[in-house]
């Protein structure tokens, strides 16, 4: 197991007072890689990343503070369009990848995360511009970049990595051509969260380790992992996806689950790890599903239900993912665990 420990985080993520994130705002020594999110595809299919000035800047300063920390750039994210047209045909291909390669040196950064969502989409329909080829040509895309990677090595000797963002689903196996994506890159970043949330029309966890028979959706990491497993990824190229952040609804009636699988209320929204305690405290009494491995909370008078990542919910997946033999951890996002709360559990656990 490598022990890649990865974050996310945002281009444009400001603190509390408004001031964008600085180098001395990451504990680079917690990590291994850090993806700048997100790179997007201009209109002439080229890769473009909004504050770049700022972040050339932050990016200098983390590399002499944490020589060893990787910095990538990740393109794309949820609705992010541009891929389909970027990716159909070999000269648009090219345009795409010099301009890649172009801004990683530019950025001195050491590695690319393709987070098209999505290649070929789920059927209850797709966010942004998609062709059925794109099956094909989201491998195409990907092996150019390796192609282009490889030469810039084999004539500067410096290395640059490749990694692809994907869900936890299973309709995205069987739409696109997993295998082939996993032979091709370094490593894949699974995406396992937003098993529930607002479109949802029960209550339950934004992630659970495993299933639960009770869970209505019956989604867990655990059959994620097996699911990419089965199709041809080897486990030393899956890094476990974690969120930093909860959601919450209202109006949920007990029935003996503490409000957990009932039907959804009032959705009240996400929130980041550090609001736990000052939104979701006073009234609460904490559980911990045994089978699912991870945690919720319920105020039986406000009859709000809250899941959320905790110290024994990320302990518990890092020693998975040590067991079954991954490449390592990562988390989307870095602002939703500003004070290194979760990423200390997640680093801990890793060693």
């Amino acid at each position: 197991m490598t022990k890649i420990k990865l974050a996310y985080i945002r281009s444009t993520w400001k603190l509390n007072n408004g001031t964008y994130w600085k180098a001395e705002d990451i504990k680079g020594n917690l990590l291994t890689d850090l993806n700048l999110s997100f790179g997007h595809i201009d209109f002439w299919g080229k890769v473009q990343l909004q504050n770049k000035d700022y972040l050339k800047e932050q990016v200098q300063k983390l590399h002499e503070l944490f020589p060893e920390l990787r910095i990538n750039i990740s393109i794309g994210g949820w609705g992010a369009d541009g891929f389909s047209k970027a990716a159909n045909s070999a000269k648009h291909r090219k345009i795409f990848v010099e301009s890649a390669l172009c801004l990683i040196k530019a950025m001195e950064l050491n590695g690319v995360d393709i987070d098209w969502e999505f290649p070929v989409g789920p059927d209850w329909g797709q966010k942004i511009h998609s062709s059925p080829a794109d099956k094909e040509n989201y491998i195409l895309l990907l092996s150019d970049l390796k192609d282009a990677f490889i030469k810039e090595e084999n004539q500067t000797g410096k290395h640059y990595s490749l990694s692809t963002a994907v869900p936890a689903a299973k309709w995205f196996t069987e739409k696109n051509d997993v295998k082939a994506a996993g032979e091709i890159c370094d490593y894949i970043n699974l995406m396992c969260y937003d098993y529930y949330g607002p479109w949802t029309e029960q209550t339950g966890f934004n992630a659970s380790l495993f299933t639960n028979p009770y869970d209505p959706i019956g989604q867990s990491t655990d059959s994620a992992c097996k699911l990419y497993r089965e199709k041809g990824i080897s486990a030393e190229k899956i890094v476990l996806g974690l969120p930093t952040y909860g959601f919450a609804w209202e109006g949920i009636a007990d029935n003996g689950t503490h409000g957990l699988f009932q039907k959804s209320g009032v959705f009240l929204g996400n929130f980041d790890y550090p609001q736990l305690d000052e939104k979701y405290s006073t009234g609460f009494e904490d559980f911990f599903d045994e089978v699912s491995k991870q945690s919720y909370r319920y105020n039986a008078k406000e009859k709000i239900f809250a899941t959320y990542p905790s110290e024994q919910f990320i302990k518990t997946a890092t020693t998975y993912a040590k067991e079954k033999g991954l490449a390592g951890i990562m988390y989307w996002e870095y602002g939703h665990d500003i004070k290194g709360q979760l990423l200390q559990f997640m680093s801990e656990g890793l060693e």
